[in-house]
């Protein structure tokens, strides 16, 4: 997955970057009537390999296949955790069932803090280039 993206600034082999994703829909609003989604602007850090500097316009990447596995442990992580800990209690009364999922519901957010800190730097965007400016 490739994005445009602006660096912000520098620090060693790392920047910041400002990305703009636009909305998923194809901006035909006569025809739909329904598109309320602007673009919305976020930051992170990405690798630099190409040396960009502040001010820059960037080619991001960030492969499918990582991008997939981080949505996937961020959605169904907590979940997981929930459901293993209403199956514990399932014998139990209704509320130790509750008690069960919320503590596992719990536990799986507060994994996700665990893994976010062990995989930072390996799922960082990599800047692969710099992006050629539009000449009229």
């Amino acid at each position: 997955m490739e994005n445009i993206a602006t660096v912000l600034k520098t620090k060693g082999d790392q920047a910041e970057i400002s990305i703009t994703q636009a909305s998923a829909c194809g901006h035909e609003c006569d025809s739909c009537g329904g598109c309320k989604n602007k673009e919305r602007t976020f930051r992170t850090k990405a690798k630099n390999q190409v040396n960009a500097k502040a001010g820059d316009r960037v080619v991001v990447e960030l492969p499918n296949q990582i991008a997939f596995s981080l949505l996937s442990i961020l959605f169904l992580q907590p979940i997981l955790f929930m459901m293993i800990g209403m199956i514990l209690f399932a014998s139990k009364e209704d509320s130790y069932q509750l008690a069960g999922a919320v503590g596992g519901l719990i536990i799986g957010t507060v994994s996700l803090l665990y893994c976010n800190k062990k995989l930072k730097n390996k799922t960082l965007p990599k800047i692969i280039r710099i992006a050629e400016t539009e000449e009229n």
